[in-house]
């Protein structure tokens, strides 16, 4: 099975740049609480543009970045050329082909949600150490703020069934459901992102949930979001976002 495929980000992956990264807060929280140490071992699963396995690195982590869209991986590899602690792959999350035992931990920066959960896990599991750990992270605009409400209204208005899908999803249930863990723990930090309403409605442009739920829509649909956007009397927009984390440990 080859779901990682399915998410295809090539058309995306220049926007995708914009999205704004997790923050630092809610990384040193996770690697205080597993007691990684730098010179550890991480597998960032979909590592996409590097957005968190710049992150790691800089906790001192050696990251191995596992990415099978050839676009997405050249821009990440081009954005780490500088850090020697990231060493990229092409391969799968569900069959990657990295040796057993391997790894401190395998992480999943927004990308959790685009694999066979089932098979991703129980290769992590195969290329974890004894009683290594598992992380998944997604970074989500708060709806309830009354811009991302008017562009929420906009985009079901154009999509009446438009579904976020597993990507908002509580993730606890399924890890301790899939037998695999000896604990599952939750994280969450808010961060207040402020851009320019260009790089803002770029970010928009590499949203591939809503892309692939729209045939000829898209174009029309961020068309509509940039008219909402410059509504606003500023050049700088403040987007609230909640960054929302689970992190387990694998059974011996």
């Amino acid at each position: 099975m080859n779901n990682s495929l399915a998410w295809d980000y090539t058309p995306l992956a220049d926007a995708y740049q914009k999205r704004p990264n997790y923050p630092q807060a809610i990384i040193s929280q996770i690697i205080d609480f597993t007691g990684l140490q730098p010179g550890d071992d991480v597998c960032d699963m979909g590592a996409g543009t590097a957005n968190l396995s710049i992150l790691l690195a800089k906790k001192g982590l050696q990251i191995r970045a596992l990415e099978p869209n050839l676009t997405m991986r050249q821009l990440g590899v081009q954005r780490t050329r500088h850090y020697q602690e990231i060493g990229w792959i092409n391969t799968i999350a569900e069959a990657s082909q990295l040796h057993s035992n391997a790894y401190d931990m395998v992480s999943f920066g927004s990308s959790f949600n685009v694999v066979d959960r089932t098979a991703a896990l129980r290769e992590s599991l195969r290329i974890c150490k004894p009683n290594g750990w598992f992380m998944a992270i997604w970074n989500h605009r708060d709806l309830d703020n009354p811009l991302q409400q008017r562009i929420e209204t906009c985009i079901k208005g154009n999509l009446p069934g438009y579904d976020y899908g597993l990507r908002r999803q509580d993730q606890g249930k399924f890890l301790v459901q899939s037998g695999l863990f000896s604990q599952v723990d939750y994280f969450e930090s808010s961060m207040l992102i402020k851009q320019c309403i260009d790089d803002v409605l770029e970010a928009w442009c590499s949203h591939a949930t809503l892309k692939r739920q729209t045939d000829n829509e898209f174009t029309e649909i961020i068309q509509k979001i940039a008219e909402i956007l410059r509504e606003e009397d500023s050049k700088t927009l403040e987007t609230p976002y909640t960054s929302r984390a689970w992190v387990a440990r694998f059974r011996t």
